[in-house]
C-alpha cells in the first residue's frame, strides 16, 4: 500500500511482492515502467480490454469449437457410422440367407458407402458362395481385388469357386496362372492351382498331367512336404497308377512318424479294393484311423473291405461308425456325399439282408432323399449306381412288404437312373403277371432272358405267360427247353433225394410242373389230334408226382389227386363246367426254388 501511495512502479511493486511471497510473478516488459495508477488507467482502454480480455475468450471459444467439432467427427465417422454401417452388413447377410440377393447386395452398397471394412466383403463372397449365388460372389470377390489387386485370399477363393463350384476350370486356373505370372509365387497358389488341375482331369483326363507339373512345382520350391506327398498320392489313384500308389503306401508304412492324410488313404484303399488287392488295406485303413478316427471316408472304406472279405459283422459296425461321422462332421464335399449316399444304401441292403426291413426302409430312404436332393440342385447326375439304391429299397416290398405297386414305382425309378439287370426285369415281369398283365408281363420275361438263356425261373415264367395269352405253340417251345435244362440236371445224380436235398425236391416238382402245362397247352393248340401226346405228358407229370407223394417207407399211395389226374378226366370226359388247369404259380426270383406248389394244390 505504501509503495502504491509513493507512486511506484509495477516493476517495483512485483519486485517487493515476489520477495515477501518467496515466489515470482511475472509481468508483461510493456508495463514495467508504468506506476499502478498509469496500469489502471491503461486496463480501462478498449485496446487493452480487447488484447487481454476479449481475445483470450474468443481464443477459448475456438479451441472449445473446434474441439467439439473433431469430437463430434470422430464419434461419426468412427462410432456412429461404424455401428450404422455394421448393422447394414448384417441386414445384408440375413437377406442373402433367405435368398433374397439382389436386395442383400444393395445393402451391401449402402453399407460399403457408409464405411467400408474388408471383413464384410468376404463374409459376404463367402455367404453367397455358399448359397450357390455365383454371379452376386463373383462381384464381390473382384471387388476386393479392385481395391487390392495383392489380396490373394481373394484370388484363391474367387479361382476355387469358379474351378470347384462352377467348373469353369479354364477360367480358374488363367486366372491364378496370371498373378504367378505377375510374380506371386506362393505354396498356396501352386497346391490351389494343382488341385484345380485335379478337378478338371475328372471330365478331362489330359489335364492331370498339369496337376502333376504343378505339384512338382511345390515340391522343387518347398521341398517334399508330407501334403505335397498326399497330393502326388491322389495324382497316382487317379491317373491309375498301380505301381507308383504300392510304392507310395509302402514308404508310409515305413515313415510311422508322418501323420496320414485320411481322405488321400481312404482313396487308396478304395482304389486297391477296386483293384482286387485286398492284402494289408486292412492295415492300411487303421493307420488312417489312428490318425483321424473321426474320418468317416475311412470308416466307409473299411466296411467295402470287410464286405470284400465277407465278414458281414464288421461291415455293420464300420458303416455305422461312417454315417455317424458323415452326419455330424461337418460339411462335405461332393465325394463325400455320394460316399454318404453309398453308405446308407449299403447299410439298406446289409439290414435287408437280415431281414431287419424297418431298418434297412430308413437307410434306402436316407439314401434316396439325398441323392435326389443333390440332383435336384444339378450337382449331380442320373447314375448306375443311385438306381441300385431304388432297387434295393423296390426288394423290401417285393419280398417282405407284399406292395407289389410301391415295389414296382421303386424298380421303374432304378432303370430311370440306369440301373437295369435281368433279375429287375425278372421282378417286374413277376408282378405284372401276378397283376394279370400278361402283355407286359412278356415284355419283361424277354428282357431278363436275353442274358441268361438257361434260368430256369424265367423259362417256365415265359411259357405260363405264352399260355396264358394263347400262344400255345410258343408256350410248348418254351416248356420243351426248360424240360430239357431238368432232364441235364437229372442225369448229374445217380439218385434223387427230394426227401433230404431241396434242390432235387425242386427238379421232382419242375418235372410235375411242366408236363402238366405242356399237356394242357398242347390240348388247347391242336385239340383232340393230340391226345397220344397229352396223354404221355399228363401221365409223366402224374408218375412223377406219385414218386414224390409215396409213404417213403412202405411206398403206398398218398391217394391225392394232382392237377395232371383233373386234366387227364377233362380231356377223357369232356364237361362244359371243367377246365384244364395249370400250375401257375411262378418263382419270385432267379434264385427261388419255388417249392410246395406242387403238394399244396387240392381239386
Amino acid at each position: 500500500m505504501e509503495l502504491l501511495i509513493k507512486n511506484a512502479s509495477v516493476k517495483d511493486i512485483v519486485k517487493y511482492v515476489n520477495k515477501k511471497l518467496g515466489h515470482k510473478i511475472k509481468i508483461s516488459s510493456s508495463f514495467v515502467k508504468l506506476t499502478a495508477l498509469e496500469l489502471e488507467n491503461k486496463k480501462k482502454k478498449f485496446a487493452y480490454i480487447f488484447v487481454n480480455q476479449v481475445i483470450p475468450k474468443l481464443i477459448i471459444t475456438l479451441l472449445a469449437s473446434i474441439s467439439l467439432s473433431l469430437l463430434f467427427l470422430a464419434v461419426y465417422f468412427w462410432v456412429y457410422k461404424v455401428v450404422k454401417s455394421e448393422n447394414i452388413y448384417k441386414e445384408g447377410q440375413e437377406l442373402i440367407l433367405v435368398d433374397k440377393y439382389e436386395e442383400a447386395y444393395d445393402k451391401f452398397l449402402e453399407a460399403f458407402n457408409t464405411h467400408k471394412k474388408q471383413k464384410w466383403y468376404y463374409i459376404y463372397a463367402d455367404t453367397y458362395r455358399e448359397r450357390k449365388a455365383y454371379d452376386y460372389a463373383e462381384i464381390v470377390y473382384l471387388e476386393i481385388l479392385n481395391e487390392d489387386s495383392k489380396e490373394l485370399r481373394a484370388v484363391l477363393s474367387y479361382s476355387q469357386m469358379k474351378g470347384f463350384d462352377q467348373a469353369e476350370y479354364a477360367k480358374a486356373t488363367n486366372f491364378i496362372i496370371n498373378y504367378i505370372d505377375q510374380g506371386y509365387k506362393t505354396y498356396d497358389l501352386y497346391i490351389t492351382l494343382g488341385d484345380l488341375y485335379m478337378k478338371w482331369g475328372v471330365v478331362d483326363s489330359n489335364e492331370y498331367e498339369n496337376a502333376r507339373l504343378w505339384y512338382s512345382e511345390v515340391m522343387n520350391a518347398y521341398g517334399p512336404k508330407p501334403p505335397v506327398l498326399f497330393k502326388f498320392l491322389d495324382y497316382f489313384v487317379a491317373t491309375d497308377n498301380l505301381e507308383q500308389v504300392l510304392k507310395q503306401r509302402r514308404m508310409y508304412e515305413i515313415s510311422t512318424n508322418i501323420t496320414v492324410n485320411g481322405d488321400s488313404y481312404a482313396r487308396m484303399a478304395g482304389y486297391l479294393i477296386d483293384k482286387g488287392i485286398v492284402e494289408n488295406v486292412r492295415e492300411t485303413l487303421f493307420r488312417g484311423i489312428k490318425d483321424n478316427p473321426r474320418n468317416p471316408n475311412i470308416h466307409y472304406q473299411l466296411a467295402r473291405y470287410f464286405n470284400t472279405i465277407g465278414n458281414s459283422r464288421e461291415v455293420e459296425k464300420a458303416l455305422r461308425n461312417a454315417a455317424f461321422y458323415y452326419s455330424y462332421g461337418g460339411a462335405l464335399t461332393l465325394e463325400e456325399l455320394t460316399s454318404f449316399i453309398d453308405t446308407k444304401r449299403l447299410l439298406g441292403d446289409l439290414y435287408s439282408k437280415d431281414e431287419r426291413y424297418i431298418a434297412s426302409e430308413q437307410n434306402y430312404s436316407g439314401a434316396a432323399t439325398l441323392y435326389e436332393n443333390l440332383r435336384d440342385r444339378n450337382i449331380v447326375d442320373t447314375d448306375e449306381k443311385y438306381g441300385e439304391i431304388y432297387s434295393g429299397y423296390g426288394d423290401i416290398f417285393y419280398y417282405a412288404g407284399n406292395s407289389y405297386t410301391t415295389a414296382k414305382n421303386l424298380y421303374a425309378k432304378a432303370e430311370d437312373n440306369g440301373f437295369s439287370t435281368p433279375e429287375l426285369s425278372y421282378k417286374k415281369g413277376y408282378i405284372d403277371y401276378e397283376e394279370n398283365d400278361m402283355e407286359s408281363a412278356l415284355y419283361e420275361f424277354h428282357k431278363s432272358e436275353d442274358i441268361h438263356l438257361d434260368r430256369q425261373s424265367i423259362l417256365f415264367a415265359k411259357a405260363n405267360t405264352l399260355a396264358y395269352r394263347g400262344s400255345y405253340s410258343s408256350a410248348i417251345t418254351y416248356y420243351k427247353m426248360f424240360l430239357r435244362i431238368l432232364e441235364k440236371l437229372e442225369s448229374e445224380h445217380e439218385t434223387l433225394y427230394p426227401g433230404e436235398n431241396d434242390e432235387h425236391l425242386a427238379l421232382i416238382e419242375n418235372y410235375i410242373k411242366v408236363y402238366n402245362n405242356m399237356g394242357v397247352a398242347l390240348y388247347n393248340l391242336n385239340g383232340e389230334k393230340a391226345l397220344p401226346e397229352v396223354g404221355m405228358a399228363f401221365t409223366k407229370s402224374t408218375e412223377y408226382y406219385d414218386y414224390l407223394t409215396r409213404d417213403p417207407d412202405f411206398l403206398i399211395r398218398s391217394g391225392r389227386k394232382d392237377l395232371a389226374y383233373y386234366n387227364t378226366k377233362a380231356v377223357l370226359f369232356p364237361d362244359k363246367n371243367m377246365e384244364l388247369l395249370l400250375y401257375n404259380t411262378i418263382a419270385k426270383d432267379f434264385n427261388d426254388l419255388n417249392l410246395g406248389v406242387v403238394l399244396s394244390v387240392e381239386k
